[in-house]
């Protein structure tokens, strides 16, 4: 009898256990993303410390963040950057393709994107640009309220440009500006309750 209590009690922990991992796996990427004042370095110069800000920071391993934030100086950081892009070359040691696309979206991302002191290349917008490309069409959609505001919707569809990380793009997203910054506020629109859409 004990016996069959430990194993049914090894059983239902077991099935725990496996639960909470895929309830931790289906945690929407997004939201798994660390904030830009944790990706900053301030022990570098003002070149490097937010050079994780924007696409880079879904471009890096977990590892290479954490060695990117235990660097100490300048010197370091432009080692650490050229290897970066190296392991990423199509063609190592020859001219890096991948780098030259992200240094053009990055460059362009500059010029439509940057708002509020901050370089487009680190805004939300900049950082879909410059992982997926120009998006096939644009659209707005009207808001309904504070809880569902205007929003910019990036729609891609295939065929898809080259993509930085080798994923293909959401096949929507939504940004809208909030605290005036425009961010990122998911792919689809979600449902307004009724007294939430009367606010306003």
């Amino acid at each position: 009898m004990r016996a069959s209590m430990r194993r049914s009690s090894t059983f239902w922990r077991s099935v725990a256990i496996a639960v909470a991992l895929l309830v931790a796996g289906a945690v929407p990427q997004q939201a798994r993303q660390k904030l830009p004042q944790d990706l900053l370095n301030p022990l570098l110069g003002p070149d490097y410390a937010t050079w994780l800000e924007g696409p880079i920071a879904r471009l890096c391993t977990p590892a290479e963040i954490s060695a990117f934030l235990a660097l100490k100086d300048d010197a370091a950081a432009e080692r650490f950057t050229a290897a970066f892009w190296e392991r990423r070359n199509p063609h190592p040691g020859e001219r890096n393709l991948l780098l030259e696309l992200f240094d053009k979206r990055a460059a362009e991302a500059d010029k439509q994107f940057s708002e509020s002191g901050r370089t487009g290349r680190a805004t939300d917008r900049g950082a879909v640009f410059i992982l997926y490309g120009k998006p096939t069409e644009t659209k707005f959609d009207a808001g309904l309220g504070r809880r569902d505001p205007d929003a910019e919707v990036w729609i891609y569809k295939s065929p898809f440009e080259p993509s930085l990380h080798g994923h293909q793009p959401q096949p929507q997203y939504r940004f809208a500006r909030v605290n005036g910054v425009t961010v990122y506020i998911g792919s689809v629109r979600r449902p307004v309750p009724a007294t939430a859409a009367e606010e306003e």
